[in-house]
């Protein structure tokens, strides 16, 4: 018959070793338990949110509350159908207007401007 632990129950101080954090948090990951202490409610729910950990165990120290379990799943938001005729219509596609096509008159070249008014005295002479 194989032999179970026994769970030990931890004292105050053992489970909060740190003074100024009083939530704790245990998980395993990749088959190693991990351990964390928080200093305020709203670092616990950070952390929980920014590595997606689904479970665990949170203890709050003596005179401390816990307002809102983090480890809970959110509940989903249904959506809700819309009240105007407008958006359930399909949209039309508006017609497009073929435009004209205007030609373009060609401007002279850099090199006949220069040619033409090579010098100051030549352009307030014309």
């Amino acid at each position: 018959m194989p032999r179970t632990k026994k769970q030990v129950k931890l004292t105050e101080e053992e489970l909060f070793p740190h003074n100024g954090f009083p939530y704790r948090l245990s998980y395993t990951e990749d088959n190693n338990k991990k351990l964390c202490w928080f200093q305020c409610e709203w670092h616990l729910t950070k952390h929980v949110q920014r590595y997606r950990i689904t479970e665990g165990k949170i203890n709050v120290a003596e005179g401390f509350t816990l307002e809102v379990d983090p480890l809970a799943p959110k509940p989903k938001r249904k959506r809700k159908p819309s009240a105007t005729k407008a958006s359930q219509a399909p949209k039309a596609k508006k017609a497009t207007k073929t435009t004209a096509k205007t030609t373009r008159t060609k401007t002279a070249s850099k090199t006949s401007k220069k040619a033409a008014f090579s010098t100051l005295n030549s352009f307030f002479e014309d």
